[in-house]
Parts: C-alpha cells; structure tokens; sequence
C-alpha cells in the first residue's frame, strides 16, 4: 500500500529502482516489476509485451491471490473487446497514452449481454484499473496493467502509476541493452570460432594444393600425366575455395539477419519451377546414393511472391540436407500445397530422423547434433528460417526417428494463377 500504510510513493520508488537494478536479465526485470507492484498499488497486474511482428504478447500475470492467476491468464482471451475494451485500451497504450478506468466508468456495462466475462470478473475482483505504457528511448515497447478489486482509481494514481512506468521502463530497457549486448559478443566469439575453424580447412587444403602445384611442376614426368595431375589439383583447389566462399556468405547472411537489415526482392513465379530447378541442382548427389527424387504438386499450379535466388538457396539446403541424411536407396519428395493466401512446400525424406530433444533447436544458429557435428557450419537452418520469414513466411519441422524428416515452409501466394 502507499502513503500512511507501507510506504510513502517516494519510497515505493526507491524500493522499485533498487530491486530492478539488482538483476540485468530482461526477463527478470519484468518478473520483478509485476510481482512488485502487486499487491502495494493493485491487486493484480498484467505485463504486455510488443514483439519483433508487431503483436502485443502477454509476458506475465501477477495476482496477490495465486489461486486466482490461472482466471487472470484466461481475462485477456475471454473479455469481449467491444463491451469491456481493454485490448483496445492495449492498442491505445502502445501509441504512448495511458488509460484509466474507473469504478463509475462500469455502471454503463450491462452484465446480461456478457455474463460469462462478467463472472470472470467478479470472481477476479475488478473495479478499476489503468494500463500504463513502458516507454524508453522514444519508442514503447510494452504495457503494465493494474488491476484493483475494492477501490477506485484516481488521477492521482495514474499521475504516480506514470511515474513508475518511467521508472521501471528505463531499468527494463536498460536490461535489454545489456543482453542484447551480451549476445553481440557471444555472436562475435562464436564467428570467430566458425572462421578460425572451418575456415581453416579450405585454406589448408588450398596452401596444399598449391605446393602440390609446384613439386608436380618440377618434375619430369609426361605431359600427359602431368595434365592429368594439374585438372585433379585445380579441382580440388576449386572446391576448396568453393567451401571457403560459402562460408564468407553465411557469415555474411547471419550479420544481416541479426541486425534486421535483411533485404528481399520479390516477383511472381511459379512454384513449379522453383521446386523444378532446385532438385535438377541436387540431383546429381541424390543420384550418387541412388536416392528417389519426387514432386508432388497441387491440382492447381500456383506462383507465389519470392526471391528466386534467395528462395533457391532454402530449397537447396533443405534438400542437401535430405540428401545428407538419407541412407543410399532411401526417396526425397518436394510437396506443394496452394491456397488462396498461401503457398506450402514441404520437403519429405525417408533418413534417419531427429530426435525429440533436438527439435526445438534445430533453427538456432550454430547448433548441429551431436550425430551431425562438423558436417557443415550450423548457419544453414538459421538462414533459412530469416530468408523465409522475410518473405513474411514461416518454417517448421516434423521429424521421428527412424522415420525421416518433414521441413515445411509457407510463403505468400501471388493473385493470379499460372494457366
């Protein structure tokens, strides 16, 4: 409570910064700040969040009652925007204006036209409330909602509930800056462990090739050996170079991903010839392990909005890794799926599998499993993920083992069809 009960408002402030200064994790920080202002400036309270789409997010509920948190998750979901208007508030709020609600402002609310959110009301206790936006460096970036079950809210309080906002905001916001500075570092140690490492190989491999180069030159065997032994050492040069370039690329692809700056073009083009020329490039391997390759394509050709470089380059590397995974003899299908808003491709194989435990990771950058380690630079899943997403699409994974992998992508379809 404040002034006169358990604190006075200068010294709730000074409590607040002193206990989120403690901590520089982002969501501590959050955690911090709810179960804070509960139950000293409200009964209950939510925590708001805008995430990297642009959509608010419920981070955390806190309510003095634990019994009764479960019904305070459930609020958000079962209010009827249109009678009660608290998402609506939300929305209002993000823009950077604060909302009060008070207890005169429910006598208009009619219980019968919404009895099941009015019971979820009174069984939580709300009287009045305020959402307070968290605002740092110019931007918002999430709400705190205050709930109060027995007393009105005032001016006043939200005069003081602004003043915590700004307070809270700019530990939060601080907490932030920390850990994405963290990981920065950690992103730049891990570069250059993937250079220092891989990198390497090539390169060897080239000093190598060269001083092959030069000990075959001095020596007198016939021409026509020697130009047999010049196109194996310029293969091999090339190749490792080849390694060595791609590499460079998706380093280069990972920086432009984590900074945002990420940047598509897009055009029409049919589906069919994307899946086409994707498996006429990875044919030659699949063939090598006597792999079947299939398409299966909707009733309905289809072109979607892509990149066709950048498009490709997913194809390629989810069917490289269909390949890579998949025992000689095994099949690969590409299935397309088209709608009116959407385009699905899915990339089936009969390998070997993931297992459950490494499912949720398989998109992070640099994670490879144990049985894959050192196959490649753990980059290529990660990029896939960003090309896609900047197509305004997603990506996901179905995978047992012992009974092949799924790898399905969607991406926005274009409004005419191909005839």
């Amino acid at each position: 409570m404040i002034d006169g009960q358990y604190y006075t408002k200068k010294e709730f402030l000074a409590k607040l910064t002193q206990t989120l200064s403690q901590s520089l994790k982002y969501e501590q920080t959050l955690s911090d700040l709810a179960h804070l202002v509960v139950p000293d400036l409200s009964d209950w309270c939510a925590i708001d969040l805008i995430s990297e789409k642009e959509e608010i997010q419920r981070f955390t509920v806190v309510h003095s009652d634990p019994s009764k948190s479960e019904l305070a998750r459930d609020l958000k979901s079962k209010f009827t925007p249109s009678i009660f208007k608290i998402d609506q508030n939300l929305a209002d709020v993000m823009s950077g204006r604060s909302i009060l609600v008070t207890a005169d402002d429910w006598k208009n609310v009619n219980p019968s036209t919404a009895p099941r959110q009015m019971k979820l009301i009174q069984a939580l206790g709300v009287s009045s409330y305020a959402v307070i936006p968290l605002r740092a460096r110019g931007q918002t970036f999430g709400a705190i909602s205050l709930f109060t079950a027995n007393r009105s809210l005032t001016p006043e309080d939200l005069a003081f509930f602004e003043e915590v906002g700004r307070t809270a905001a700019l530990a939060v916001d601080n907490a932030r800056l920390f850990e994405n500075a963290q990981r920065a570092l950690q992103t730049r140690e891990d570069t250059l462990a993937i250079v220092c490492h891989d990198l390497k190989n090539p390169l060897t491999a080239i000093q190598l090739g060269v001083e092959l180069l030069r000990v075959t030159l001095s020596s007198k065997a016939p021409p026509e050996i020697l130009q047999g032994q010049f196109k194996k050492i310029a293969d091999n040069i090339e190749k490792s170079a080849k390694q060595a370039n791609q590499l460079v690329k998706s380093l280069l692809d990972l920086a432009t991903i984590e900074s945002g700056n990420f940047q598509i073009e897009t055009s029409p083009m049919p589906v069919r010839e994307v899946i086409q020329e994707a498996l006429a490039l990875i044919g030659v391997l699949a063939a090598q392990k006597e792999i079947q390759l299939k398409d299966e394509f909707s009733d309905s050709p289809c072109i979607a909005l892509v990149d066709h470089i950048r498009i490709l380059q997913v194809m390629s590397n989810l069917l490289g890794n269909a390949v890579k995974f998949t025992p000689p003899g095994g099949a690969i299908c590409v299935r397309s799926e088209c709608e009116s808003n959407e385009v699905r491709i899915s990339v089936i194989d009969s390998g070997t599998g993931i297992a459950a435990d490494f499912l949720p990771h398989l998109f992070d950058r640099y994670y490879q499993p144990k049985s894959s380690r050192r196959q490649g630079t753990g980059l290529g899943l990660f990029i896939a993920q960003g090309i896609v997403e900047a197509h305004g699409g997603t990506i996901s994974v179905r995978s047992e083992v012992g009974k092949g992998s799924c790898f399905t992508f969607t991406l926005r379809a274009a409004s005419e069809l191909v005839n």
